[in-house]
């Protein structure tokens, strides 16, 4: 008795534990939002950008002075005062060159941010449209099952009355069967799109949802423009993608720190300064004067001088990291050219699909199911036509959901790979 006792504590504090308590629908805007708030990846990119700041004030930091004390014991003091003092060392322009380089740097850190950003937003969009496919997939699921089985019902007292072979109920049968197959993984498919897209805006508490019911055309809402539209210039968009992208930009901003760290490693070459000053006294004890006398002392040395280590393999270092950064960004250069070429050539495939579907394929469709059934009821057709006319329907309306979401994502990318949120960021005046 105690040992169930035992499972089923266990049990609830699971469900209170893993339970969510609570499902609230989400517009798109929203969940970018959401994510950006609390995703722990944006949180280390910002951190990284607050650590380069405190190396552009650590790059600069003036050194600390050293205390002196000089005292003299015995014989040794005769005539010797004693001293008291501070020692300071300083070098020669090197602070400024790291200070620059370490600015460089911030600038680095704050575009990888604007970077990730970015690709949270895609990540978001592309969660979100897969989400409102698998509703709308479960809808079509749901309302082919509706119909089988009105159609099998029907099948059956058909069948009794003589009117319609055996045979026509089995098909019906088998049909509606893999109906309630197709709805049942239709079911589970949106429950893991659905946790997906969840973990995405990083969600432990509620169960977020879309706030549509289905994958529509409503553009706007969904943060995309019409398929329509004609306002979009290939060219523009390379160039633009080629001035502003944020890892293009960091990528520039490593070559230009790299060679102001070669500028820290060359003013090495510069002896370091050490300037000393303070207070020197003889006690009459030791004084020619048998007086107590005192005055002031002042001494400079150059340190560190470059004889004995010329610091050669600093400066070669140095220069090997800025070929690096310059092939780095040539590198990515060609990748980020190939990916928006492809980012295009897959929207305005997308984008004329959709655009055809639209004008042709849907209506189409929605005639060709309306007029089989009606044959179907009205014995014009036999069963098995209607179900070859009902597997087209269910290919060009599964079709379409797949075309209208892949026009949603292939817009979303073309914007992550321009690194914008919104096309009017680039032609505001056409737009």
């Amino acid at each position: 008795m105690k040992k169930i006792l035992a499972i089923l504590i266990c049990l609830l504090i699971t469900q209170v534990c893993f339970g969510i308590s609570e499902t609230k629908k989400i517009s798109l805007e929203s969940a970018i939002q959401l994510a950006l708030k609390g995703n722990p990846q944006k949180k280390m990119a910002e951190l990284d950008t607050l650590m380069a700041k405190k190396d552009v004030k650590i790059a600069g930091q003036l050194q600390n002075p050293s205390l002196q004390f000089f005292q003299n014991f015995g014989r040794a003091g005769a005539g010797n005062p004693q001293q008291i003092g501070l020692s300071y060392g300083t070098e020669f322009l090197r602070p400024f060159k790291k200070k620059k380089a370490a600015k460089l740097m911030v600038e680095v850190a704050e575009n990888n941010k604007a970077f990730y950003e970015n690709e949270l937003r895609f990540k978001v969009k592309n969660a979100y449209f897969n989400l409102l496919e698998s509703k709308t997939n479960l809808e079509i699921a749901q309302s082919q099952k509706d119909l089988f089985k009105q159609i099998y019902d029907n099948a059956q007292k058909e069948a009794n009355a003589g009117r319609i072979p055996k045979t026509d109920v089995v098909l019906a049968k088998i049909e509606y069967n893999r109906s309630i197959m197709d709805y049942n993984e239709a079911k589970t498919e949106l429950i893991s799109t659905r946790n997906k897209f969840n973990a995405v805006i990083n969600s432990s508490e509620l169960e977020f949802d879309t706030v549509q019911d289905k994958l529509n055309e409503d553009y706007a809402t969904l943060l995309t423009i019409k398929p329509t539209e004609k306002n979009l210039n290939f060219e523009e968009i390379k160039n633009y993608v080629c001035e502003h992208r944020f890892d293009l930009i960091s990528a520039k901003k490593e070559v230009e720190n790299k060679k102001a760290e070669l500028a820290v490693a060359k003013s090495l070459l510069i002896p370091d300064l050490e300037i000393q000053g303070g207070w020197s006294y003889q006690t009459p004890s030791v004084s020619e004067s048998s007086t107590f006398e005192n005055g002031a002392y002042l001494a400079a040395s150059l340190i560190n001088i470059p004889v004995v280590y010329q610091f050669k393999p600093e400066i070669e270092k140095a220069k090997y990291e800025i070929e690096k950064a310059e092939l780095k960004y040539q590198d990515l250069m060609i990748d980020v050219t190939r990916n928006i070429i492809d980012a295009w050539e897959n929207y305005s495939v997308a984008r004329d699909n959709l655009n055809f579907y639209n004008k042709e394929l849907l209506k189409n469709s929605e005639e060709l199911l309306d007029t089989s059934y009606k044959s179907l009821k009205k014995k014009e057709i036999s069963m098995t036509e209607f179900l070859m006319m009902r597997k087209i329907y269910l290919e060009l309306m599964f079709g379409y959901s797949n075309a209208l979401k892949s026009y949603y994502i292939t817009y979303a990318e073309l914007l992550k790979e321009m690194n914008i949120a919104d096309i009017k960021d680039i032609k505001p005046e056409k737009i």
